[in-house]
C-alpha cells in the first residue's frame, strides 16, 4: 500500500545545530501552556477584585488581590522556563520529517481503510500532487456522513491551508508553540512551497517512526 510521505528533510539547510531533547520540547509545551493560564487567571482575579473593592469588600478584595499576585509571580516563572528551553531553538530542530500524508482525492473509504484503521495518528496533511492543501483530523471523518463516504473525499472534509497553519522551519519554535492552539493542533512546515515536515505537541499526530513529534502525549 503506498502512502505518499515524505523522507528525512535533506534539502534544508545542513547547519548543524546542538540536538534538542525532545522531553526538553515537551517541557517547553507544558511550560507554555501554563504561562498562559496563570496570566489569564491573574488578570480575571484582578478584575474581580477591582469590582469588590468598588462595592466595599475589602477582606475579599485583599484576598483576590493576593491570588492574583501569585497567579502572576507563577506565569512569569513559566515564561523564564520557557526562554531557557527554547532560547534560540526553531521549528526545524523539532519538527517531524517523516509524515504520513493522503491524497486530496483519496475517497473518506479508502482514507479510513488505508490510513485511519492501521495507523494511530490525529491529523495528517493533504496533498495535492506535491502541494500541500490542507491538514485532515481524523474527527473531520469520523463527523462526515456515512452515506457519503463513496463520494466524499478527503478534501472535501478537511481543513484548507491557512497561514495560521503554517509554520518555517526557520520560524522561533517559542512562537510557534504559541500556535499550534489552533483548530488543526499542529502547524504544517513549509518551505520553498514544499511539505518539510509537521509539527505537534503529541507523537501521534501525523507521523511516522517511534522519534516522530515532539512531545510524547
Amino acid at each position: 500500500m503506498s502512502r505518499p510521505g515524505l523522507g528525512p528533510a535533506d534539502t534544508m539547510d545542513s547547519t548543524p545545530v546542538a540536538p534538542f531533547q525532545r522531553p526538553a520540547a515537551g517541557a517547553a509545551w507544558k511550560y507554555t501552556l501554563l504561562r498562559e493560564i496563570s496570566r489569564r487567571s491573574a488578570f480575571l482575579l484582578l478584575a474581580i477584585a477591582m469590582m469588590t473593592g468598588v462595592a466595599g469588600q475589602l477582606v475579599r478584595t485583599a484576598g483576590l488581590l493576593l491570588m492574583s499576585a501569585l497567579f502572576a509571580a507563577g506565569a512569569e516563572r513559566a515564561d523564564r522556563a520557557v526562554q531557557t528551553l527554547l532560547a534560540g531553538r526553531k521549528v526545524a530542530d523539532v519538527m517531524t520529517t517523516s509524515v504520513v500524508s493522503i491524497p486530496a482525492a483519496l475517497p473518506l473509504a479508502e482514507v479510513e481503510e488505508q490510513f485511519l484503521a492501521v495507523l494511530p495518528y490525529r491529523v495528517f496533511p493533504v496533498m495535492r500532487g506535491d502541494q500541500v492543501v490542507g491538514v485532515l483530523r481524523r474527527a473531520d471523518v469520523a463527523r462526515s456522513p456515512r452515506v457519503d463516504d463513496g463520494r466524499l473525499t478527503a478534501q472535501a472534509v478537511m481543513l484548507r491551508l491557512h497561514p495560521y497553519l503554517i509554520a518555517r522551519p526557520a520560524d522561533s519554535l517559542e512562537d510557534a508553540l504559541d500556535r499550534l492552539r489552533n483548530r488543526a493542533g499542529c502547524l504544517v512546515v513549509i518551505d520553498d512551497g514544499r511539505l518539510r515536515g509537521l509539527l505537534t505537541a503529541s507523537a501521534r499526530d501525523g507521523a511516522s517512526g517511534v522519534d516522530a513529534g515532539f512531545a510524547r502525549a
